[in-house]
């Protein structure tokens, strides 16, 4: 299996999420990690992968397509990644659920 590739900036609070949970996983090393310059404008073949989205982190599967969003991209490695579970298995708990139960 090709490596995922996350795009991002280091010093990107949502960026850093990804490398925390990937960490706390085991998992670091099965994700490429591409550095994003933020002092320049985005490289056409980065807005070419993310149809003109400029927001970081975005995550290419091995088979190209594009996951944007921490919090989706964080349940999509969850998803991958089922061993050593961080995420909160009650649904009563996820994020979607609790944003629902709020509203």
């Amino acid at each position: 299996m090709t490596k995922l590739t996350i795009y991002h900036i280091p010093v990107c609070p949502f960026c850093q999420r990804l490398e925390i949970l990937l960490s706390l996983k085991g998992r670091q090393n099965d994700v490429r990690f591409q550095v994003i310059d933020i002092t320049q404008p985005r490289p056409a073949w980065l807005l070419e992968k993310t149809r003109g989205t400029t927001a970081l982190p975005v995550l290419e599967t091995a088979d190209g397509h594009i996951i944007k969003e921490s919090l989706v991209i964080m349940e999509y490695l969850e998803a991958i990644f089922p061993e050593r579970s961080v995420a909160q298995r009650d649904p009563y708990w996820t994020p979607t659920s609790t944003q629902k139960a709020f509203v």
